[in-house]
């Protein structure tokens, strides 16, 4: 049914990172090497894979470490960055004097009389595994070494730059959190379902799988990138750090892939766009709501050196709105070296929405975020979900593709190659759009996973980000005949079938300038 917690240690060549889930059958495990591909299976204890592990390897595990009976600040930090609904993922840790309480009942109301508050049904379930782990760490030195707590949501959220808006078990869910993993592991998807196939059954869900291979991602992060919360870790009476492991990997731009699995990343450009975007503020009396990423880095098909295609959306004072003159709506900075930024008013932000603007809505979901204010990104996601969005996001894509394809690609018997990449794109968000009801994605890897694809298409595309990743040119060479067919057959198909408007909610417009009077007056 798969290998066993042997034979993932039999690899003695360099240092492993692993992943470690608890699952019906155990502890469902990933391991990553520097080279090779990841291996993974079942153990029987956690113990078993640290006698096997040396003291150069990592065991990142999803269950907490250090007990006491005061709130634990990782556990009440997570929930705090996770936000709502996610921060409920993060459950109510118990105080170690009741890990022998063998009934729901006997142990909930032990940890009422220690800690004030009762236990829920799921923190019981996981008692056996907390005391199996906080046992191990007792008594095992070595352990203590090479075994640290982290939290998959809280992974995520290092990961992208935000939490994840679906529940893990959900379609959505797994379709979420698979996008953000290729964002830093290309062929990710691919190795999660052949985990999956080999471990069909009751004892190994889906997202037992996706939760070890967060952490075995994070665990495989340099060293200089991994954080813990809260950054300095409190200790319990064993002296166990109380904390969170997590990568930040926040930014896909700031992410390369470095052999399997590592993640290195540098700093610079993001701090160099933080320093620019608080200069822009400063010079124009605006304040910046929302900065993302927007192209080829968000895309998901970066060249080693891509420019980073910064937009924001930003408000100025109030008085600045009452003016009798008309002003100018955006901001557009000269372009300096890799950098182009430049920004829209809210006021014309708001009205783009309501014509279901396409662009603005991939900035919304971009998995790159430099600068947010969540309450009102949430806000104008909100009204976003009420617009009739299908009609004229076909007609951007089609044209967007088309335009694309035409002028480089179209007509010639040689290309070059990296065009292709500026029809795949759309050409996959047209697909989208015939077989879902949700706005697509912006990034390739969030497309790819979201619908189904010949086998040809999806490896003709998978070759081309691994390439592109690695060099600034592609060079020219010959048509890809399956990816001809594909984007071809999209903008047929998109051109022949004639979109209805749909409804858009009536009372759109009151919204949204109630949304745009509370931003212009400082309540968002």
């Amino acid at each position: 049914m798969g290998q066993s917690a042997k034979a993932c240690m039999d690899e003695k060549s360099d240092p492993a990172s692993y992943g470690v889930d608890g699952c019906k059958g155990g502890w469902f495990w990933v391991g990553l090497r520097p080279s090779g591909t990841p291996k993974f299976g079942v153990a029987e204890s956690l113990a078993k894979l640290v006698d096997r592990a040396r003291d150069t390897d990592r065991i990142f595990v999803d269950i907490p470490i250090g007990l006491q009976a005061a709130p634990r600040k990782c556990d009440t930090v997570a929930r705090k960055l996770l936000g709502r609904p996610r921060a409920s993922s993060v459950f109510r840790t118990p105080a170690r004097e009741t890990l022998d309480c063998s009934r729901y009942r006997d142990a909930s109301e032990r940890n009422h009389a220690i800690t004030g508050k009762k236990l829920t049904k799921q923190t019981f379930a996981i008692m056996p595994r907390i005391r199996e782990v906080d046992d191990l760490l007792h008594d095992n030195r070595r352990a203590r070494k090479i075994v640290r707590e982290v939290h998959p949501e809280v992974c995520f959220r290092g990961f992208a730059g935000r939490a994840m808006e679906f529940k893990k078990d959900t379609p959505d869910g797994y379709t979420e959190r698979i996008a953000v993993l290729r964002s830093i592991r290309p062929d990710v998807a691919r190795e999660i379902e052949d985990m999956v196939t080999r471990f069909r059954g009751p004892d190994v869900a889906r997202d037992d799988i996706v939760d070890a291979m967060a952490a075995a991602i994070t665990a495989a992060a340099d060293p200089s990138l991994q954080l813990t919360l809260p950054e300095e870790p409190e200790l319990d009476s064993r002296g166990l750090p109380m904390e969170m492991v997590y990568a930040d990997a926040s930014l896909n731009s700031r992410a390369t892939k470095n052999a399997s699995g590592n993640i290195k990343i540098n700093p610079e450009p993001y701090t160099l766009i933080e320093e620019k975007l608080d200069e822009i503020e400063h010079q124009n009396s605006v304040r910046i709501l929302l900065a993302v990423e927007s192209g080829s880095r968000a895309w998901g098909f970066p060249s080693p050196d891509s420019d980073y295609d910064v937009r924001f959306l930003y408000a100025r004072p109030r008085d600045w709105y009452l003016s009798i003159n008309s002003r100018r709506d955006v901001i557009e900075c000269p372009i300096e070296g890799v950098l182009d930024i430049n920004g829209w008013d809210i006021k014309k932000a708001l009205g783009l929405l309501l014509k279901a603007n396409p662009v603005l809505s991939e900035w919304l979901c971009s998995p790159i975020r430099y600068k947010e204010n969540q309450a009102f990104t949430q806000r104008l996601r909100a009204l976003a979900d009420r617009i009739a969005f299908k009609r004229p996001a076909r007609f951007h894509y089609l044209h967007l593709g088309k335009s694309a394809y035409d002028a480089k690609i179209g007509n010639r018997e040689t290309i070059a190659i990296k065009k292709y990449f500026y029809a795949i794109r759309p050409a996959l968000a047209l697909r989208w759009l015939r077989e879902r009801e949700d706005p697509p994605p912006m990034d390739l890897p969030g497309l790819r996973a979201g619908v189904q694809l010949d086998p040809g298409v999806d490896d003709a595309v998978e070759r081309l980000v691994i390439a592109k990743s690695e060099t600034a040119e592609l060079g020219t060479g010959p048509r890809i005949g399956d990816l001809d067919r594909f984007i071809e057959e999209e903008f047929t198909l998109a051109s022949a079938v004639d979109v209805p408007d749909g409804a858009s909610s009536p009372d759109l417009l009151d919204d949204a300038n109630r949304l745009f009077r509370e931003i212009v007056d400082g309540d968002l």
